[in-house]
């Protein structure tokens, strides 16, 4: 029996991004009967970007849902998914551009490997082709994921992959359940790794996959949006998945990091310094959207 992969895109509102996404996936060297596109559209039920896109490109599922993050958003479209009976879930963001093979390249390690639970291309800069993303590991004197950008020639094997793009099986989510959405944005993935590291799963990184990725198109590179949400979200990890020692330590030292910003920003980006203040201030209590 053929394999399925569902494509799961999910759209805000950037039109031309996602219909050149779309584009390169139905250019891929897998066989068109052996995937569908699935574009889960976030824009607060503003059907007007959905209806252009439609006209422009050929896809299988839309769904048009109020805006409620990343994860909510990823999450409806993987339950479609599931619910089909496909047999691969592919995360990808819109603004992202697919090299021909990457498909192939990931379902190759995919099946051959028995303890995988995520498959990650090697992710480029759409600008300037340098690598962005080679996947990632924890590092506990920062208590936080980093990610790495370098050339990697082996399949290697990864405790952090972006959420920018990954496959894994439908029978992940009958292991660890589905994204946690009270991260709205950011750290989500992380929140995933940290999951499927528990459950002695591993995640992979595969260099001949190749996609390329139009960096913070939709968030805006430290635009106060994203400083926000990203440090937020690192603290909210910690309450989520830490304890004891390990949980004070990262508290300590990851708002220690936000300090830093605060003093970077204070006199010269009255914004950026405000988020960075709600980001510490709401952290322990605030699920979900917040602030911005």
């Amino acid at each position: 029996m053929k394999m399925k992969v569902a494509f799961v895109i999910l759209s805000y509102r950037n039109i031309d991004d996602t219909v050149e996404c779309i584009n390169s996936i139905l250019r891929i060297d897998t066989p068109r009967e052996n995937y569908s596109v699935i574009l889960v559209d976030n824009s607060d039920d503003d059907k007007t970007a959905l209806t252009e896109i439609q006209k422009r490109v050929t896809i299988d599922y839309c769904f048009s849902i109020k805006n409620k993050g990343y994860s909510h958003g990823n999450n409806f479209g993987i339950k479609i998914a599931y619910d089909k009976g496909f047999d691969y879930i592919c995360v990808i963001n819109n603004d992202t551009i697919v090299s021909p093979a990457f498909l192939n390249e990931l379902l190759n390690v995919i099946e051959t490997k028995k303890d995988v639970a995520l498959v990650a291309p090697l992710i480029h800069s759409y600008l300037n082709k340098s690598i962005w993303s080679s996947g990632g590991y924890y590092n506990k004197f920062r208590a936080n994921y980093i990610m790495t950008n370098s050339q990697i020639q082996d399949i290697s094997e990864a405790e952090f992959v972006n959420g920018c793009c990954f496959l894994f099986s439908r029978t992940l989510i009958d292991k660890i359940g589905y994204m946690d959405e009270d991260y709205f944005m950011y750290n989500e993935d992380a929140d995933w790794c940290y999951k499927i590291g528990t459950i002695g799963l591993k995640n992979y990184v595969v260099p001949k996959s190749i996609i390329y990725h139009k960096v913070s198109v939709s968030s805006g590179a430290c635009s106060p949006f994203q400083l926000y949400y990203l440090y937020k979200n690192r603290l909210l990890f910690i309450k989520k998945n830490k304890r004891g020692v390990a949980r004070v330590y990262s508290y300590f030292i990851n708002s220690a990091q936000i300090i830093v910003r605060m003093l970077q920003y204070c006199l010269k980006d009255a914004q950026r310094f405000k988020a960075l203040w709600f980001a510490l201030k709401d952290a322990p209590s605030v699920l979900g959207r917040g602030r911005y």
